[in-house]
């Protein structure tokens, strides 16, 4: 619960757009950035782009891009989500961030053992095309 609040109110205090949590928490180790070898979900490489095929309203006659920062538990289980830059809508925030946040475990980071993980999601809809790319280090 503590972890829950201190979410909050980060998010609050930060001066970005939108962010949101869960009632998922940081394992309480450190967070990496590089690991030894960097998280995965599903099987593919579309896998990703599948998941968020069609559950999203755009606007058709306009480029669209959101930037995530996605923080992600030693448990694979993706618990906040901020918006760093991009030119959405609140409600295209909100169905993204709430995408994000439902998303099934990802397989964790490793850096001796699994570990806490930060990464960036970008979404950019542009003829009438969905590109999602994940950028880890």
């Amino acid at each position: 619960m503590k972890q829950s609040i201190l979410a909050v109110a980060m998010c609050l205090s930060s001066s970005l757009v939108f962010c949101q949590t869960t009632d998922r928490a940081s394992c309480g180790g450190q967070e990496m950035r590089t690991s030894q070898s960097k998280p995965t979900f599903g099987k593919t490489s579309s896998d990703i782009q599948d998941y968020y095929a069609n559950k999203i309203t755009w606007e058709a006659d306009r480029q669209q891009r959101g930037i995530f920062q996605v923080r992600m538990n030693c448990k694979g289980e993706l618990y906040e989500v901020t918006l760093v830059r991009g030119n959405l809508s609140e409600t295209q925030i909100e169905q993204i961030t709430g995408l994000i946040l439902k998303m099934p475990e990802w397989k964790a980071a490793e850096f001796n053992g699994p570990t806490d993980y930060l990464f960036y999601m970008d979404f950019l809809y542009r003829s009438n095309e969905l590109v999602i790319n994940v950028e880890m280090r």
